[in-house]
């Protein structure tokens, strides 16, 4: 079974000593192959066939030719990937030897070369068909119908009858270059032996006739080089070496039937060449691969060896570099809210014993490198109150953890945390402090544990009563002064503290209460003193009384000790003046007095109030 062996570049067609280009349009010359191919670029042969010949590699790439390598048996053969003259005539191909086969030299190394044998015949009288007997070489090989691992098989557009840019373009074509161009073949048609056997063109495996004398610019000459010599072995057998985690060696021998061979041997890691020598036949050879250096995944050794004379033999290894990757304890997930410095435990391990570095990150920000980290102990990486102050608020941070072996194997913890801040807090509860009948005070004392200046706004209902900046742990008061209570209606109340700290983050105490008052009496602070006896009072107040029941009383002698107070209240109510009865005092001086007493009636809802009174004496 024919194996392929890759592609090469070797060896030039000359003309007159001159290397010719290899053409890059491989198909007929004069004409379109099909509409919009435009004219291909393979040369004519001018003069006679004697001024063309094989010769060593150029040094200029576009002359190379170019070859696919199949070893078929005991033989080893250069195919030509396209055909690099027409108008040459099968009579003239062999008048040199190149149908059947002579021996050329290049580089140093010695081949036969010939060309490819294709059938004698139509296959079933069906020139798409291919040709016969089927163990022609156009057919194994060109078309595939062996199947010889890792060429392209021709696929049915390449097989059909259509002929177009899709021939062109094809995988299969891009290797064999068949399209455009036939190629002459060894065989003499069977029905006429005037004749010779021509493939491609028209389909991949189109095979035709034509006379050995013609001379076409369709028609032209693919070489096919094979190896003289016997190629060199290599010991042991193309396998597949498992799973390494550690270093380890690879041994093997070389050796070569033919004794005047020099052998070179060229050994390579991943197709990177590691070294390359004189190998002594049959002589233990080691590579030692370095495993360490080498990241995970599937690796290739190979050992080419090569005898100077075109004859080469290829080893390989392949291993699957493993590693153990370390663990971290616990698992990604989110800390919640953070408004204080934390820290974050954890243990690493590893499987293989590895030596571990350990990387703490936040945000990307190194905080910490641990080489040659202890396992399986516990380790702490801290998130300080500054730290934590820096980022921005309400912003949600990650704190990564990474591990690494040296070996290629890594791993990651990586957890997140939002950044928040706590509002300050207002000590004791919340708390209804039921019916009250006067002023009171209330004790409370404000911290933040952020240390965030906090402005305090106490209120009595939504009317405020101070505003400061906190001094935080430091008791303070909120109080209901007697005048604001005056103020108060009947009903519920609350004194309400609240604290805002400098992130606007709030907190309020709320203290309720009720009042429920039926009585209203109260007097001047002082008596107006007169220089004499008052005769005369006028009282105008500034009330809301419907649902109560109002007294008011005046005195002239206001400083004695039992001041003579007298009802006014109908004189009041009718807006009139008020003639004393009074003449005698006590005290030194005589002084005037007004007092109000207003009772709500039982049951009544609405609002009874006095917000002020006028008036004057005489």
């Amino acid at each position: 079974m024919a194996q392929y062996l890759g592609t090469v570049k070797l060896g030039g067609f000359y003309n007159n000593g001159a290397a010719l280009a290899r053409p890059t349009k491989p198909w007929r010359n004069d004409s379109e192959p099909y509409s919009g191919a435009g004219r291909g670029n393979i040369p004519s042969m001018s003069g006679g066939i004697s001024n063309y010949s094989f010769g060593n590699t150029p040094s200029d790439d576009a002359k190379k030719l170019q070859w696919v390598k199949i070893k078929d048996g005991d033989k080893t053969l250069l195919i030509c990937d396209r055909v690099i003259l027409v108008n040459v005539t099968w009579n003239d191909l062999n008048s040199v030897g190149w149908i059947f086969g002579k021996e050329v030299t290049i580089d140093g190394a010695k081949y036969k070369c010939r060309s490819l044998t294709g059938g004698s015949n139509y296959r079933g009288g069906d020139a798409y068909a291919g040709g016969t007997p089927t163990n022609n070489e156009w057919d194994r090989f060109v078309t595939r119908e062996e199947v010889i691992t890792g060429l392209p098989a021709p696929v049915s557009s390449d097989l059909d009858s259509n002929f177009n840019s899709t021939d062109l373009s094809s995988a299969h074509n891009q290797l064999w270059n068949w399209m455009g161009v036939y190629t002459w073949c060894q065989e003499t048609y069977s029905s006429n032996t005037s004749y010779r056997a021509v493939c491609g063109y028209l389909s991949a495996r189109f095979w035709y006739n034509y006379y050995a004398t013609n001379s076409n610019p369709c028609v032209g000459f693919r070489p096919v080089l094979e190896i003289l010599n016997t190629d060199p072995l290599i010991s042991d057998s193309d396998r597949d070496l498992g799973d390494k985690n550690s270093n380890f060696t690879i041994t093997y021998t070389v050796d070569d039937a033919d004794s005047g061979d020099v052998l070179t041997a060229t050994e390579s890691l991943d197709g990177q060449t590691t070294k390359s020598f004189a190998p002594t036949r049959n002589s233990v050879n080691t590579i030692s691969v370095d495993v360490d250096s080498l990241s995970l995944g599937k690796h290739t050794v190979k050992v080419v060896v090569s005898d100077g004379q075109g004859g080469t033999a290829t080893r390989t290894w392949t291993f699957t570099r493993t590693n153990s990757a370390p663990t971290i304890s616990g698992s990604d997930g989110n800390l919640g809210d953070k408004n204080l410095g934390f820290t974050y435990a954890y243990t690493i391990d590893d499987a293989d014993g590895d030596t571990l570095t350990v990387v703490e990150e936040l945000n990307d920000e190194t905080i910490r490198t641990i080489n040659n980290a202890p396992k399986g102990e516990e380790l702490t990486v801290t998130i300080t109150s500054e730290k934590l102050y820096a980022l921005g608020l309400n912003s949600v941070n990650t704190l990564k953890i990474t591990v690494t072996d040296g070996k290629g194997g890594t791993a990651y913890r990586r957890v997140t945390f939002k950044r928040t801040n706590s509002a300050p807090t207002i000590s004791g509860q919340d708390k209804a402090l039921g019916l009250k009948n006067g002023s009171f005070a209330e004790n409370y004392t404000v911290s933040d544990v952020e240390g965030d200046n906090v402005v305090v706004t106490e209120f009595v209902d939504d009317v405020q009563i101070r505003s400061y900046q906190a001094t935080l742990g430091q008791q303070e008061t909120i109080e209901l002064t007697r005048e604001k209570w005056l103020s108060l209606t009947n009903g519920q109340h609350q004194l309400r503290i609240e604290a805002v700290d400098g992130n606007f983050a709030t907190s309020v105490r709320v203290f309720s209460f009720s009042k429920k008052e039926t009585v209203i009496k109260f007097e001047l602070v002082a008596p107006e003193e007169t220089d004499a006896a008052a005769t005369k009072v006028l009282v105008t107040p500034t009330w809301k009384i419907e649902g109560a029941v109002a007294k008011v009383e005046a005195c002239n002698n206001g400083f004695d000790a039992v001041p003579t107070w007298e009802d006014i209240t109908a004189m009041v109510q009718i807006n009139r003046v008020y003639n004393f009865t009074n003449k005698t005092k006590t005290a030194s001086k005589w002084g005037v007095n007004i007092r109000f007493t207003i009772t709500k009636n039982e049951g009544f809802e609405g609002e009874v109030s006095i917000s002020g009174f006028g008036g004057a004496y005489e």
